[in-house]
């Protein structure tokens, strides 16, 4: 995939209110060239985790391993 900038300042820690929001900024393009990864848990139930994981489309060329 190329030479990515791998973000070393995770985990990022957010506190959310029931049935509250939150919103964060990764400029994948800008690190990754597009490809992102990443997984959502919570201290409430720590077995319960959601990986979220492809690339944004920019219109230039790239390729999956």
């Amino acid at each position: 995939m190329g030479d990515f900038v791998t973000r070393t300042d995770a985990p990022w820690t957010h506190t959310v209110p029931p049935s509250g929001s939150t919103e964060d900024f990764f400029n994948a393009v800008a690190y990754q060239k597009g490809w992102y990864d990443f997984t959502i848990g919570t201290d409430a139930d720590p077995g319960w985790t959601r990986r979220h994981s492809g690339h944004l489309e920019t219109g230039t060329d790239s390729f999956s391993g």
